[in-house]
């Protein structure tokens, strides 16, 4: 999750999800939400401090943010994609390891 938009008036934050249980699964955008600095019961849906609401209740338009992945992907992604083991009998860090495997 992250904030996408902060300013004075409003921020707007989205949260990820990913079903690590699917080999190669895609991240899904779960949801974007905007909380309000101020009351204003004048608007057409009142907002109100400290309120979380979905973007869309608002009129506002959902706009997926574009990046890098940084966590690690599901099982099952192919190797190239993994970060190294280090607990591989193969590691480089002159301490031997062993790997363990359920």
């Amino acid at each position: 999750y992250g904030i996408v938009s902060l300013t004075s008036e409003r921020a707007v934050f989205e949260w990820w999800w990913q079903d690590k249980l699917t080999p190669d699964s895609p991240d899904v955008l779960g949801q974007q939400m905007v909380a309000w600095a101020e009351t204003d019961t004048a608007q057409l849906i009142p907002r109100f401090q400290d309120q979380i609401d979905a973007v869309t209740a608002h009129g506002m338009a959902v706009s997926a943010t574009q990046g890098s992945r940084v966590a690690e992907p599901a099982p099952g992604a192919p190797e190239s994609a993994r970060p190294p083991d280090p607990y591989s009998a193969a590691s480089t860090s002159g301490v031997s390891a062993w790997k363990l495997s359920a």
